[in-house]
């Protein structure tokens, strides 16, 4: 949701770097993420889709043990450590883990690219926003296994960004 988590974000300085220099990235947008993910061996991740198709997700596959995959759209793929993969996260997608290890990938979204300049600007402004972000913040927060060390923070970080230009313009 474009807010850097406290703790976290200084962990990996190198990466949150080249994150800040990536033309197109959508984290601005309440289902716009920049995250390492990890899966744990032996598990699945159900068939999902996004809400909707403004954005496209990239996959850098940072571990990848044999008897991983993914299936988008129907279409079965493995990653390759060091490559990226690069979907469109509206088509229904799952993930699986059958080895004995993690997988880790690093997922940054990116705006599709069909996507003009000012459909972005209104996106960003429409959903920036605190009193709305607060709603996408308690449903993806309520994802999560341990959310309340974050709420606060999120909270604040969130009410802090209605002062900046690209929010005011829009919802003065």
């Amino acid at each position: 949701m474009g807010v850097e988590v406290e703790g976290l974000a200084g962990s990996c300085p190198e990466t949150l770097a080249v994150l800040k220099g990536l033309p197109g990235l959508c984290v601005d947008y309440p289902w716009g993420d920049a995250i390492f993910r990890v899966q744990g061996p032996h598990s699945r991740l159900p068939p999902h889709c996004s809400v909707d198709g403004l954005r496209l997700r990239c996959h850098l596959a940072l571990r990848i043990p044999a008897g991983t995959g993914i299936s988008v759209g129907g279409e079965r793929r493995t990653w390759q450590e060091g490559h990226c993969l690069l979907f469109e996260d509206a088509w229904r997608h799952e993930v699986w883990n059958d080895s004995d290890v993690r997988r880790i990938v690093l997922i940054v979204d990116f705006w599709h690219p069909d996507l003009t300049a000012a459909e972005i600007a209104a996106l960003v402004a429409g959903f920036r926003h605190s009193s709305v972000r607060q709603v996408f913040l308690r449903k993806r927060i309520s994802l999560t296994s341990s959310p309340e060390p974050y709420v606060r923070h999120m909270e604040a970080a969130l009410s802090a960004q209605d002062a900046e230009p690209a929010v005011a313009a829009w919802w003065g």
